[in-house]
């Protein structure tokens, strides 16, 4: 029967190395993209992660637009988590559910590190997408903070799937067919490289 305390446990130590990997993503890709850092989001995100980075900095340089050390704190976060949570499934459920990271080799949750490094990047790219075409029907303001680092990250994606797929009376859908087709490059990439590991 599973554990009450050890599911919670393992629900909000998962939730909260999530959100933190997420908040290090999301200044990766920004750096990468070249977006401004004079917002407050990004001030945040700086202050958030730059304890933890910096050090890192010693060891890996960064890349042109690259922030390698912060990619890595990613993959480090996200495979502390693994380890974790591969310990507290030792004793049934995570999160409610059962979890197959108690099964995992160490090498296996490294890999599951890094497949889930692979999907949050593509993450934030999907839900940057979706939430700047839903403020733009709903607070279109360009001056809110929210556009400072919805704007940088999505323009990539959307600017390359304009040049095929132009606005059709009136309408502009390169938000769908862009939010389509990273999902299935998702599932393409995840599904490749999963299946490397069998």
């Amino acid at each position: 029967m599973a554990n009450p305390a050890i599911s919670s446990l393992s629900f909000i130590i998962g939730t909260l190395f999530d959100l933190y990997a997420l908040v290090v993503a999301v200044r990766f890709i920004m750096e990468a993209v070249g977006a401004s850092s004079s917002g407050p989001i990004t001030q945040f995100l700086v202050t958030a992660t730059q304890p933890v980075i910096s050090p890192l900095q010693r060891l890996i340089p960064r890349f042109r637009n690259f922030n390698l050390a912060a990619l890595l704190l990613c993959f480090l976060v996200l495979l502390l988590k693994g380890l974790i949570l591969k310990v507290l499934s030792q004793h049934g459920f995570v999160g409610g559910f059962r979890f197959g990271l108690a099964d995992m080799s160490i090498a296996g949750v490294v890999y599951y590190a890094l497949l889930s490094v692979v999907s949050l990047l593509f993450n934030v790219f999907i839900f940057a997408i979706v939430i700047l075409a839903l403020l733009s029907w709903i607070s279109p303001d360009p001056r809110s903070p929210i556009f400072d680092i919805l704007n940088p990250i999505a323009y990539p994606v959307l600017s390359r799937v304009r040049r095929f797929v132009p606005p059709m009376g009136g309408l502009d859908l390169s938000a769908l067919v862009s939010i389509i087709g990273l999902y299935a490059l998702k599932i393409f990439v995840i599904g490749t490289l999963a299946s490397i590991a069998v």
